[in-house]
Formats: structure tokens, sequence, C-alpha cells
């Protein structure tokens, strides 16, 4: 038979303890925010034309213990934000510091293990004007997570490694989008038993699309994906785990979509309806953020482009200091 099972509260919070070097893909169970569900039922329109590049001001704030130690590497951050933009590339989104990092000295902050002393640190230091991302060592046990009171991210520096899109899956959270696997959260699925036509609330995704359009997270694009757990890509870059939906037929989950728990490197895209979303979000519930003087050319032709600085067989004196 295959069978489901149910984690409790207090089982969640024992396995985030016991796997604290591994951290939980996303600690984002908020499912779909009510602006969504206004949007999917054609409240908001998509307010950009088809070449029209939205560009979003940030603020990334790094945390570090009391006495100023333990800070992420700036270099990193760095890095990891410009993956950040090359995975918003596709849906002509990105995204820029609208100043320097800010660095937060405070111990229970930078290792936070509930999501209340994470709400408390984006409470008091999240900044207006552009969107807040806070990078910590501990992010409640997870590798990141979106929070709607507060309306920030936070990412766990251990999960800013070159292939992981850790920080592009929360941006998703933040921009709206939900998991594809919306109401299988918590439930490992089994491929033992028939699968249900309801699961935490949400209709089950049939294959065909015959639903999609409101079970699971409501977008057509992203098909169905029952797996709420870290999973590895097979060669054609779909799950080895074979699923069957609520009619018995057998498919594999797809996992190339961002918003998914497969691995890093097998997340590299947003779905077509996925980027509407996103993009409704930001003209129309964060249209203020739009009101900058930033522009966004991608470099079409590298032959034009040449180097300013510095200059060839220099050298470059790299001063340390805190952060990097």
């Amino acid at each position: 038979m295959r069978s489901y099972t149910f984690l409790s509260i207090l089982a969640v919070l024992l396995s985030a303890q016991l796997v604290a070097q591994t951290p939980h893909p996303c600690g984002t169970t908020e499912g779909r925010s009510k602006w969504l569900i206004d949007y999917q039922n054609g409240m908001y329109p998509v307010n950009r034309s088809a070449d029209e590049w939205l560009i979003v001001p940030m603020y990334v704030h790094i945390t570090g213990e009391d006495d100023g130690s333990d800070y992420t590497s700036s270099v990193l951050v760095g890095e990891s934000m410009k993956i950040l933009n090359e995975a918003f590339v596709q849906s002509k989104i990105q995204f820029f510091l609208v100043a320097d990092y800010n660095f937060i000295d405070n111990s229970e902050y930078h290792n936070h293990s509930s999501f209340g002393s994470g709400r408390a640190m984006m409470n008091q230091h999240k900044l207006p004007g552009g969107l807040n991302v806070f990078i910590c060592a501990d992010a409640a046990g997870n590798c990141g997570y979106y929070s709607g009171g507060p309306d920030a991210v936070v990412v766990n520096n251990d999960c800013l490694d070159p292939v992981n899109q850790t920080w592009a899956h929360e941006m998703g959270h933040m921009l709206s989008l939900p998991h594809p696997f919306l109401g299988w959260e918590g439930t490992d699925y089994e491929d033992d038993a028939p699968t249900p036509n309801n699961i935490g609330g949400r209709s089950v995704e049939k294959i065909d699309g015959s639903n999609c359009d409101f079970a699971g997270d409501g977008f057509c694009g992203t098909p169905p994906d029952y797996l709420s757990y870290r999973w590895s890509c097979n060669s054609d870059g779909e799950s080895n785990l074979t699923l069957y939906d609520p009619e018995g037929i057998p498919f594999h989950a797809q996992g190339d979509i961002i918003m998914s728990y497969s691995t890093g490197a097998c997340r590299t895209k947003f779905s077509d309806d996925q980027t509407d979303a996103m993009a409704a979000n930001i003209t129309n519930f964060r249209s203020a953020l739009l009101d900058h003087d930033r522009e966004y050319k991608p470099v079409t032709d590298c032959e034009k482009v040449s180097l300013i600085s510095p200059a060839q067989m220099s050298t470059i004196i790299i001063y340390a200091c805190r952060g990097i």
C-alpha cells in the first residue's frame, strides 16, 4: 500500500535540530497569498510590454556575531547576486543594490533557530524603497525562507553555492510564487497507494492538465509535482521516481522549475505563467519600487565591450575588511 506520512510540528522541529548541517530546502509555508488568488482569478494585469525589463531595487543585510565576526564573504554574496540575476534574465527582471551591504552584529539573528527571531530581525532592520534580503548562518534550519509579515527573505549562507538557486527560489516566493507541489508540504509521496484527489486542502493536479488552473499551485505552466523533499534529477531533468496522478497515470516530476525541490543543478527557470505573475506582482502590488531612473541594457555584442579598469598587467591591492 502506498502511504502518506503526515509530519507533526514536533517532528519537523526535531528534524531541524538533528540535521542542522543539512538545512531543509525552504521554510516558506504560506501557500497562495490573497494577492495571487486574485491574480489567478484575473484581477490584475501584467503592466509591461513584451520587451520591457523590470529593474527592482534591493537591500542586502549580512549578519554576524555580536563581536563583528563570522560575516559571510562579500565576494560570495556578490557572486550569488549575479547567479540570482542570471536566473531572472528569462523573466526580464533584474535586481540592483540600493546601498552597500548592511552588516548586523547580532549573534541571535545570525544563528536564529526560530522564525520568531527571524521576523524580529526583519522588522528591526528592513529598509523602505527596496526588497529586503538577509544573509545568515542559520535560517531557522532552512536553506532559506520568505516571511510575508515583514515581507523579507532570509538565505542561509551555506546555500549560496554556484549551482544552488535558493536565493532565486525565495525571491520567487516574495514575488507571489508558491511551490509547484502546493498541498504536499509536510507529506511524503510514496508510490504504493492510490494518489488522492485532494491533499493539504488543495486539489491534486492531473497530468492531462484538466485541473491545472485551480489544482496545485494554480499555474498550468508547471506540470504536476508531488515531491516536497529534496530530490535529484535524471539525465532527462526529471525525477527518478515514477509518480501517479489521481487517475493512475504515471509521470515524472519536472526538475527545471526553480520553485521545485529538485537539486540546485536541475533548477534553471520559471515557467512563462510564473514570470507573468511575478511581473504583475511588481507592476501592481509593488509598483512604487519602479520609481527610479536605473536602466538595464543587456550586452548583445561582446566585441563592443572594452576594459576600462584595471589596466592590463597592473597590480591590484586588495584590502582586507569586514565581510571579505
